[in-house]
């Protein structure tokens, strides 16, 4: 047994300096390991990525048809007497009267489909009178739209809703846009038409507190952190 172990360690001995004296050096040695061993994992990186396994920034890169979020409506609707489209003098706005919105919306989308979309929120003058609710419920996608949230964290959502006023149906199958931009700002744009000029052809504004992969993940940890910390 001794005498096989010292024949192996000879002729390890007289590979590695046919490989020294091939290359030079045993730093160029190293080098060819090093390469090696590069292409050995760049080869394996590339394989996971061909099997469908794509993960981290690739990941991060490819939109989403599964996910869910959620978050504040903190909005104003300013009461002006012009048409929704002519010009309106902003130094004037201050002054103005206006609705104050505040309450909450989440949303949920599965393999491309809203399957649950809400939005709660009291709506009262800044006079503090004409103090109501509303809910925007029944979200009915349009034309079988895909919805997709992209690797900014936006999305678009158009469908139809109802909305209700002190728990009482007011309008239903309104045409309305959800909007989510950069996983921060939240929007809803109702049919002004549709809805009797109720909320003056403006949009509801409100903000993302989270947004939730298909595994509950958490894609906005440092604003979720945030309003978890903010006064109650």
């Amino acid at each position: 047994m001794k005498k096989r172990i010292e024949n192996i360690v000879i002729g390890l001995a007289l590979t590695l300096g046919l490989i020294f004296a091939a290359t030079g050096s045993s730093s160029s040695f190293g080098v060819v390991l090093a390469q090696t061993n590069k292409t050995t994992s760049s080869a394996s990186s590339n394989a996971t990525s061909m099997n469908g396994n794509t993960t981290g920034e690739a990941a991060s890169k490819a939109p989403m048809n599964t996910f869910s979020a959620s978050g504040d409506i903190s909005s104003l609707i300013f009461v002006i007497q012009k048409p929704i489209n002519a010009t309106i003098d902003p130094s004037s706005l201050s002054a103005a009267t206006k609705f104050v919105l505040s309450g909450d919306w989440n949303l949920t989308v599965t393999t491309g489909k809203v399957t649950n979309f809400a939005a709660k929120f009291i709506k009262v003058l800044n006079d503090s009178t004409r103090w109501h609710t509303h809910d925007i419920i029944n979200f009915k996608a349009a034309n079988n739209t895909i919805i997709q949230l992209s690797p900014d964290k936006s999305a678009s959502v158009t469908g139809t809703v109802d909305v209700k006023l002190n728990n009482t149906n007011a309008w239903n199958g309104v045409k309305t846009n959800i909007l989510i931009s950069n996983g921060k700002v939240f929007t809803i744009k109702l049919d002004n038409n549709a809805t009797s000029n109720h909320f003056q052809g403006q949009p509801i504004y409100g903000v993302v507190e989270s947004i939730k992969d298909a595994d509950g993940n958490e894609l906005l940890k440092a604003q979720k952190q945030a309003m978890e910390q903010k006064p109650k």
